[in-house]
């Protein structure tokens, strides 16, 4: 209330300055709805500078995210190749490798308490510094929402080319999500062209037809498939032509009146 009413001019500055250093955790702060709505007022009633400042230090955050996953999926890399070198040596061996082989990798289950700190984490939590993970977030995508239109608003299109290619890649998995995804990928469709909204709706039908093409049809039958609001999306997509087509040529049966319906009252 005090950005959007109470402060002005150097107050509003001193305000700005102040909230930005409590958001050097982003991160953290964007987990809750609080930090969420203080981050929105933040956006839309500062200055470029505050909100390039913002959109900076998203993207920095991204990029070293990005660069730790790598690192991490090369040591995995290699300790995959080392284990499969010593498990070449046993199988040479005298038959150690077969008895571990026999073995199974039995799981121990996670305790209710762990399985509750799984479950937070998952539905609570941002789960990473990729700028997806805050789009599917449900109190984190309203903040990536707010930038996206003020990027837009305040002609800021090199920072809003740099979000939305950070967010292309991953229009399906904002597509199927149960809320906060898809209010990200209705704001990339406003934010940028109508010829890139129309390539990503694209991109989105034919990964959809791909991954229902993949799933059993056991999966599919009992409900277990794809999105509903996916699902109704691609019926729409696909009824669509046929509609077309059935104006071309209407029936002759269009033609005739419509029949009377005979409604029965009841006495009292």
């Amino acid at each position: 209330a005090m950005l959007q009413y109470g402060a002005a001019g150097g107050v509003r500055e001193e305000l700005v300055n102040a909230l930005l250093d409590v958001f050097s955790e982003i991160h953290e702060m964007l987990s809750f709805a609080q930090g969420s709505r203080v981050m929105q007022k933040l956006v839309a009633y500062a200055s470029d500078e505050a909100v390039l400042t913002v959109v900076n230090a998203l993207l920095r955050e991204a990029e070293q995210e990005r660069k730790k996953s790598g690192t991490i999926d090369e040591e995995e890399k290699e300790e995959e190749q080392h284990e499969g070198a010593e498990t070449d040596d046993d199988n040479d061996g005298n038959g150690d490798g077969e008895k571990k082989a026999d073995q199974p990798a039995l799981k121990a289950k996670p305790s209710r308490r762990e399985q509750r700190e799984i479950n937070r984490k998952k539905h609570y939590k941002v789960t990473s510094r990729a700028i997806v993970s805050y789009a599917l977030h449900n109190h984190a995508c309203y903040v990536i929402q707010a930038i996206l239109r003020e990027c837009r608003s305040r002609q800021l299109e090199h920072q809003r080319k740099q979000l939305m290619d950070e967010l292309k890649p991953f229009v399906f998995e904002l597509a199927v999500s149960p809320w906060a995804g898809r209010i990200v990928l209705e704001t990339m469709f406003q934010s940028g062209s109508a010829k890139l909204a129309e390539v990503m709706k694209n991109v989105v039908f034919l990964k959809a037809e791909a991954w229902l093409s993949d799933v059993p049809e056991k999966n599919t039958r009992g409900g277990s498939g794809l999105d509903p609001t996916m699902r109704q999306a691609l019926r729409r997509h696909r009824e669509e032509p046929d509609e077309g087509r059935k104006e071309k040529f209407p029936d002759d049966s269009s033609k005739k009146p419509p029949r009377k319906k005979l409604y029965r009252t009841i006495k009292k």
